[in-house]
């Protein structure tokens, strides 16, 4: 314990450059990023030849659903959902950011069902509810419906 660790990283910010171990023998350090990418954190000891290479950590963009605009299938409109009824309505949710791999999930399905895949909205009866998708990488996401006019 009381060894100093040395930290460098390819990517992003470390809390600290320099730690020393606990009784343990461990030194922590959190690294943070807002730059998409691939980083590569080393950490040496100051009095021996070691130094160690943690697995590559990888961050992506922040998971959102297409600034709330969908598109309504069959007419290639996009925007905003519209407050009338559209029953039985179908629209495409697109999500972006993440590590691009997307499950979609309905709060309830009974109001608007979703194509977990394909982000496809099916508009089933009146009423509110929220979509959300989730990233591989665990980012999540979320769409409201609101009650139509």
């Amino acid at each position: 314990s009381g060894e100093e660790v040395t930290f460098t990283t390819t990517l992003g910010t470390l809390s600290k450059s320099t730690e020393k171990t606990n009784t343990n023998g461990y030194a922590k350090v959190t690294l943070t990023s807002t730059n998409q990418g691939k980083s590569l954190v080393s950490a040496s000891v100051s009095n021996a030849a070691v130094d160690v290479k943690a697995p590559e950590v990888e961050f992506f963009t922040q998971l959102t659903i297409d600034n709330g605009n969908v598109e309504i299938v069959g007419t290639g409109a996009k925007g905003k959902l519209p407050n009338v009824w559209l029953q039985y309505g179908q629209v495409n949710l697109k999500a972006s950011g993440g590590n691009g791999k997307y499950t979609w999930y309905s709060a309830n399905p009974a109001i608007a069902s979703v194509d977990p895949s394909s982000g496809q909205v099916t508009l089933k009866d009146k009423g509110e509810t929220t979509i959300t998708v989730v990233s591989g990488d665990k980012q999540t996401a979320i769409y409201t419906i609101a009650m139509p006019n």
